[in-house]
């Protein structure tokens, strides 16, 4: 890919007119960038601004060859190749945390999560992609 991508425009970002997103209850930037914040049913869920912009994902070969133990390993390694630049065209808001089972149960109105003791630190546990779906369309 060549070096230079003119459709990616780096300077600015959402917050950089002063002013928070509607959806947004709170909003700033500290050392780790950009963030913003939306409160549901009094659970709060932080997220960062991913800028447009270029980086290299996977791993060269020549650096996880024979590295692998066993065969879920090496397959694991395989996945890593072959190395390839990414292209963020847009940037986006993604989630500073996984999600909890507290937002989850904001969002959703059930929590499918075995362990309710304490839901406001604990993550969601897997659930299908349709059903995460649902939850990403719902907030």
């Amino acid at each position: 890919m060549s070096p230079s991508h003119s459709f990616i425009d780096s300077s600015r970002h959402p917050l950089d007119a002063g002013r928070a997103p509607a959806w947004a209850s709170e909003w700033g930037q500290d050392r780790y960038g950009v963030f913003a914040a939306f409160t549901l049913e009094a659970v709060t869920q932080r997220l960062r601004w991913v800028p447009p912009g270029r980086f290299w994902m996977g791993s060269p070969e020549e650096e996880t060859r024979g590295l692998a133990n066993d065969d879920t390993e090496r397959a694991w390694f395989e996945r890593e190749h072959p190395r390839h630049e990414v292209i963020i065209t847009q940037g986006f808001w993604l989630f500073d945390t996984p999600c909890t089972q507290a937002l989850w149960q904001a969002v959703m109105g059930e929590n499918p999560g075995r362990n309710r003791s304490s839901q406001d630190s604990l993550l969601q546990p897997a659930v299908v992609r349709n059903t995460g779906q649902r939850q990403v369309a719902r907030v």
